[in-house]
């Protein structure tokens, strides 16, 4: 049975220093290195592909593991095999959290795994190219802008008139006031749906205000 890109045999490891020949292989014998998770074991093969290499060995891979290069690539002296095997990470999309496992190197290549976008204004606590390592926490604050507009009343004002055909102490209104309205628009930022600042960027008045005019009376009473 082959090798696969991505295993999905059984969780098993063997890695030896020695060399295991099954059978007779034509070719140069080179010197390979493997690296499995950051640890380093050289061998001496005459295998001719990454694929042919891993089963001639007798190196099984864990399952859901990445292999660079490719199964396909062809050996040269002093090359270099990395495994990476998956390990889990935490992933804060907003009030959403997602346990993940994952095989891949940086912030970009997980994110991009998970089908999570990041938006301009979003918050990331790491950089993209940022090398991710086993029980890390990506956290994105989501952060959105929104344009709110509420409509308040403007009160009217009382003007005082004096009247001389209206006894003093009297009072009568002539024009009754009536308020106006006035639209105001704000900005509104929202950290992970939570609203964390309201600013006024304009305003508008939709109907101005009448004021209210009272006739106060200055007709004395004469006395006799």
């Amino acid at each position: 049975m082959g090798v696969k890109n991505t295993f999905k045999g059984p969780i098993l490891l063997m890695l030896t220093a020695g060399t295991i020949v099954l059978g007779t292989y034509s070719g140069i014998n080179k010197e390979i290195s493997l690296t499995l998770d950051g640890q380093t074991v050289k061998y001496d093969t005459v295998s001719n592909t990454v694929e042919s290499f891993l089963v001639n060995k007798k190196i099984k891979v864990p399952e859901g593991s990445r292999i660079e290069p490719n199964l396909n690539t062809k050996l040269t002296n002093n090359m270099d095999i990395e495994i990476v095997t998956q390990f889990p990470i935490k992933i804060k999309d907003g009030k959403r959290v997602l346990e993940h496992e994952t095989n891949k190197t940086t912030v970009a290549e997980v994110l991009e795994e998970c089908n999570i976008g990041v938006k301009d204004k979003d918050i990331l606590n790491k950089d993209l190219n940022q090398k991710i390592n086993s029980e890390d926490t990506i956290e994105i604050i989501r952060v959105s802008e929104s344009i709110k507009k509420e409509v308040k009343e403007i009160p009217f004002k009382i003007k005082i008139v004096e009247d001389n055909a209206l006894l003093e102490g009297k009072t009568k209104t002539k024009i009754y006031g009536k308020k106006g309205k006035i639209e105001i628009s704000y900005k509104i930022l929202s950290k992970n749906g939570n609203i964390v600042s309201k600013t006024k960027v304009a305003e508008k008045v939709l109907e101005k205000p009448q004021n209210e005019i009272v006739k106060k009376g200055s007709l004395k009473t004469s006395t006799v």
